[in-house]
């Protein structure tokens, strides 16, 4: 896999080693990667991604390469960039709204989700300032938003039966 970071370009090879490709061709090797979780996330111009236990970032050199924060558990995802916020979620009983602006000092539980699944497939959508995602429940999904405050996090419209995590993505908005 390819990604492009402001004319950064990461390789994930085929042992799931992280590597920086230099314009004359030649692969960089920034970081062992065995626990990827795909996809990573592109903000303030650097790759965010989950490893294992950990969100890590890089600007594509090894000295930045290296960890935000490490959790307790596999169940890491990102969610989305919005307003200098980077969203994440952990845990599933109950499933946790994390942020960080991509440090350790910044990184803080926004909100308790329930119960709920963000599914592996989400696509957040930032809208103004405010991040908007899909969470599903009990088969059915729950359109959701924040603005990275407690205050700013609740759900939008709840209760959309028999939508699967494809087609309830909000990326239309």
């Amino acid at each position: 896999r390819v990604i492009d970071v402001g004319g950064v370009t990461f390789v994930v090879d085929y042992s799931n080693s992280l590597h920086r490709l230099h314009e004359d061709g030649a692969m960089e090797e920034l970081l062992a990667w065995p626990n990827l979780s795909w996809p990573p996330l592109v903000a303030q111009g650097l790759l965010y991604f989950v490893d294992g236990f950990s969100i890590r970032k890089s600007d594509g050199t090894r000295a930045g390469t290296g960890t935000v924060r490490t959790f307790a558990d596999w169940s890491l995802q990102l969610l989305g960039y919005s307003n200098g916020t980077i969203f994440f979620t952990t845990g599933y009983s109950p499933r946790l709204l994390w942020r960080t602006n991509g440090t350790y000092e910044s990184t803080e539980i926004i909100a308790e989700l329930g119960d709920r699944s963000v599914s592996w497939d989400v696509r957040a959508v930032d809208v103004n300032g405010t991040l908007f995602f899909a969470m599903v429940l009990n088969g059915g999904t729950d359109l959701w938003k924040s603005d990275g405050t407690s205050a700013g996090t609740g759900p939008v419209r709840t209760g959309f039966q028999g939508f699967s995590s494809f087609t309830s993505q909000p990326v239309n908005l």
